[in-house]
């Protein structure tokens, strides 16, 4: 299904975007998750900052990957392809068992939020090799997430 006013997406091209979504968020939770307690405070305070509404994101502490909305047409081909790039690459089995419905609840919409921050995340991963992000790499994806209305 294509959402009116976006361009027909071959498969090949639909997988691609879902991986990068993937990889970008596999490398926020595991920088995350060894940064120290002051770093981990940093990325909170810095998102704090960005935002207008003082919460963060809608990916909560510590912010994790939370799917597409497969109730949303314009998202059910993403989370579909999501599932099944989990279930078949070893790098990314950090996401495997996960709850990756967020809209069910909350009537939340991921993929245009994963589109600003894949801008974001394509410079940011240029200049780190290694795939390990700063505190102030993760602070400027997750401000990214935050839509331009809601930030300071």
């Amino acid at each position: 299904m294509r959402h009116q006013g976006q361009p027909e997406r071959s498969p090949d091209e639909l997988r691609a975007e879902i991986l990068e979504i993937l990889r970008m968020w596999s490398a926020i939770e595991s920088s995350y998750d060894r940064f120290s307690a002051e770093e981990r405070k940093q990325v909170d305070r810095g998102i704090e900052v960005n935002s207008l509404s003082r919460r963060i994101a809608p990916f909560g502490r510590p912010p994790r990957y939370c799917g597409f909305s497969a109730s949303e047409e314009s998202e059910s081909e993403h989370f579909s392809a999501a599932v099944d790039l989990i279930d078949e690459l070893d790098e990314l089995a950090r996401f495997k068992g996960r709850e990756l419905r967020p809209g069910v609840q909350s009537g939340l919409r991921c993929l245009d939020t994963y589109r600003r921050m894949l801008v974001e995340y394509s410079s940011v991963s240029r200049t780190r090799a290694s795939g390990e992000l700063s505190a102030a790499d993760v602070i400027a994806l997750l401000t990214a997430a935050i839509h331009p209305d809601h930030r300071r």
